[in-house]
């Protein structure tokens, strides 16, 4: 028996490659990619679900659904905070949200094993209710059996059916494509740390992290910030991007609108170094970065690139941990045992 995968907005193409034995469906209405496009890049179709729900088998095995659940009932607001999102009036639902327990609706009766929900939202935070299921699912008569979180933050709760699973993210093309299908080197590079992306006029707190952006960029000069013509919030970036970025031997990942986002994998997939802004991600795998390209604070960053800038020796130690880190974790195969494993198990442990 086949499994199913919905990806609506086609954020986790690559979850294909980690499912046995699946349906993927999606559309080009609300996904990035054209079906030439799609599968040029990912040697494989998707169903249309809004024009090919007879392309359905009668029953399947498991149910993935993969959306950005923290705001499903207001798309149009998905950049406010939950606790914007959640006083706002609800004056009846946004299209998406008719598109998404229409699917839901229809699948779920076709479904023999479990319902597991990827959640791609930005927001860490899901508003739970008093007794610890979350709003969404009471709203509109959802079930499931497990939820993985891409921004999974130890300061927030929680419901015990709830992993983090920091590999996806909004956007195309899928990051894992990026890290295992289209990695970018090049050998000479210039020791500046690469940065781009878009940057707030001033510091403020954000989904349980504080913005401090310009602060970055504006207090230390080894920071090289380039624009692109790219959108700051999902989307493609043009290749010219990358290969910038591939220039140097640095790139750092401040937080932003997103406190996980494609900035994190894009450095990792051009081979540049990068320095992590300690946001409070969970990531619930036994190895990281070197603890040198994590960095709290201003004097930390300034005082961890002057240390790896100045041994080649060392330099090239960071680099092998973190291209370890890759292989190690960002594998078709890790991720297939990791989110089986999981599916129908209480997280005992929360944010760890």
């Amino acid at each position: 028996m086949k499994n199913i995968i919905v990806d609506v907005k086609m954020h986790f193409p690559m979850l294909c490659k980690c499912v046995e034995n699946c349906d993927y469906f999606s559309s080009e209405r609300t996904g990035y990619l054209s079906k030439e496009r799609f599968s040029s890049m990912y040697s494989r179709d998707y169903c249309d679900f809004y024009n090919e729900q007879n392309l359905l088998d009668e029953s399947y095995n498991n149910f993935y659904l993969i959306h950005h659940f923290v705001d499903i009932n207001t798309p149009q607001t998905r950049w406010m905070d939950a606790n914007q999102l959640h006083h706002l009036s609800e004056n009846g639902d946004g299209m998406e949200v008719k598109v998404i327990k229409e699917i839901y609706d229809l699948i779920k009766p076709r479904v023999k094993g479990k319902i597991i929900f990827l959640c791609t939202s930005d927001h860490p935070r899901l508003d739970l209710d008093d007794d610890g299921e979350y709003s969404f699912v009471r709203k509109y008569g959802f079930e499931y059996d497990t939820l993985f979180k891409k921004e999974y933050n130890k300061n927030a709760q929680y419901s015990d059916k709830t992993f983090p699973c920091p590999f996806f993210v909004m956007g195309s093309p899928d990051v894992l494509w990026m890290l295992n299908e289209s990695q970018i080197d090049n050998q000479d590079r210039d020791d500046r740390i690469f940065w781009s992306g878009f940057s707030e006029g001033t510091e403020y707190d954000y989904q349980l992290v504080k913005i401090s952006r310009n602060y970055y960029i504006n207090s230390f000069n080894k920071i090289f910030v380039y624009n692109y013509s790219g959108s700051d919030r999902g989307g493609l970036r043009d290749n010219n991007y990358l290969i910038e970025m591939s220039r140097y031997k640095y790139a750092i990942y401040l937080a932003g609108w997103a406190t996980f986002t494609r900035r994190f994998f894009e450095i990792m997939s051009t081979n540049t170094l990068l320095f992590y802004e300690n946001t409070g991600i969970v990531f619930n795998l036994d190895e990281f970065l070197h603890p040198l390209c994590v960095f709290n604070n201003l004097d930390e960053l300034k005082n961890n690139y002057e240390t790896i800038n100045s041994s080649e020796e060392l330099y090239n130690e960071c680099m092998e941990v973190q291209k370890n880190f890759v292989r190690k974790y960002y594998n078709y195969q890790f991720i297939s045992e990791y989110i089986s494993s999981r599916v129908g198990v209480k997280n005992m442990e929360g944010a760890r």
